[in-house]
């Protein structure tokens, strides 16, 4: 399948699941999908999808106010990761895998609870990795996030080499 996803996708109030894994889906993630307020998983890996996550999916802004799975590697997203990201409280998994992202970790990643795997490799991503992630009891698959940094490194940075 190849097209866009339409702002129309934001209509479907009992959407809970959303999976479309390797369809050349292209364009920008719909904000309309923060409307679909039963909305639990984003299966939109393996697509062609660009620009930054839409604000309004990974800040709860919408009616969808806590997706558990935000599954959205390969594609060729850009931007940061939000800072409001750490506002999921059911979030058990975050795949940004294989994207453009850009910046630094938030903190905040750490406060989503419940979360069980990050996956960030392949991304231009820098700094460190938060105390708060690395200290989640939780957390049973940190993938390969790596990490480029100009400074000495600590037990809690990772690098690219």
């Amino acid at each position: 399948m190849r097209g866009y996803l339409s702002e129309a996708m934001g209509n479907l109030g009992q959407l809970q699941i959303l999976r479309l894994r390797g369809n050349h889906l292209s364009g920008t993630i719909p904000p309309s999908l923060a409307n679909c307020s039963q909305l639990r998983a984003l299966y939109l890996y393996e697509n062609d999808f660009s620009d930054p996550i839409p604000a309004e999916i990974v800040t709860g802004s919408g009616a969808v106010q806590q997706p558990e799975v935000l599954h959205l590697a390969s594609n060729s997203l850009t931007g940061s990761i939000r800072v409001q990201i750490g506002n999921l409280k059911r979030l058990r998994i975050l795949d940004l895998s294989r994207n453009l992202v850009t910046g630094t970790i938030p903190p905040g990643v750490g406060n989503c609870s419940v979360l069980t795997t990050v996956a960030l490799q392949q991304n231009f991503l820098t700094g460190e990795l938060p105390s708060e992630l690395s200290g989640s009891s939780n957390l049973l698959d940190l993938t390969s996030v790596s990490l480029s940094c100009t400074e000495n490194i600590h037990s809690s940075r990772i690098t690219v080499l």
